[in-house]
C-alpha cells in the first residue's frame, strides 16, 4: 500500500506544476540574460580602462613637444569654438564624438550605443554629462559602473587633432571627423 501512495504523489494529471516550472524557468533564464549584460558592461569597462593605461604609456615615451609655448592660453570660449564638429578615437572600436554649438552633443560606440549628452569647457576642461542614450537599458547600466559625468584636461587642441587627460591620467587622442 505505501508502495501505491508514493505512485500517486509521484504522478499527478495536474498541469499546473509544469506551467509554474516553465515559468519559473523563464524567469531564471531572464535573470541570467540580464546578469550576462552587466557583466559584459563591466568587462567593457573594465578592458576600456587597461586600453586607456596602454595608451598613456605610449604617449608618454613619445611625447617630445617641441612646440613654442604660447604666451596667452585660449580662453574657455575659444576652446569651446575649436571643439565644435566631430571627434573620433579608437576605445574598444570607434567612438564618435560630436558637439553641437548649443552645449549637447552625443557619443557613438561602435556605431550601436549612443550617449546622449550636455557638454562645456570650464577652466581648459571639457565637461560631459549624459542625460540620454540608446539602448537606454544598457546606457543605464554603463552608467551606474562609471557615472553619468566626466571632466577631462584639454591637454592639446590643434585643428585636427584633441588630446583629453582622464580622470585617471590617461591621455586620449581624438581625431576631427570633419
Amino acid at each position: 500500500m505505501m508502495s501505491d501512495e508514493s505512485n500517486s504523489t509521484i504522478q499527478t494529471d495536474d498541469p499546473s506544476p509544469k506551467k509554474r516550472s516553465r515559468k519559473g524557468w523563464l524567469r531564471v533564464a531572464v535573470a541570467l540574460v540580464a546578469l550576462a549584460v552587466f557583466y559584459g558592461v563591466y568587462r567593457y569597462v573594465d578592458r576600456q580602462r587597461q586600453q586607456g593605461e596602454a595608451e598613456k604609456k605610449t604617449t608618454d615615451q613619445s611625447d617630445n613637444s617641441e612646440s613654442p609655448a604660447n604666451d596667452e592660453p585660449p580662453t574657455d570660449d575659444e576652446l569651446a569654438d575649436q571643439l565644435l564638429g566631430q571627434w573620433k578615437t579608437q576605445r574598444q572600436g570607434e567612438l564618435i564624438m560630436t558637439l553641437h554649438d548649443d552645449g549637447t552633443g552625443m557619443m557613438v560606440h561602435n556605431g550601436r550605443l549612443q550617449f546622449d549628452i550636455e557638454w562645456e569647457v570650464a577652466d581648459g576642461r571639457l565637461k560631459t554629462h549624459t542625460v540620454g542614450g540608446k539602448p537606454w537599458l544598457v546606457i543605464k547600466g554603463i552608467l551606474a559602473t562609471m557615472g553619468d559625468r566626466s571632466d577631462e584636461a584639454i591637454d592639446r587642441l590643434e585643428v585636427d587633432t584633441l588630446v583629453l587627460e582622464e580622470k585617471d591620467g590617461t591621455l586620449r587622442e581624438w581625431s576631427r571627423v570633419d
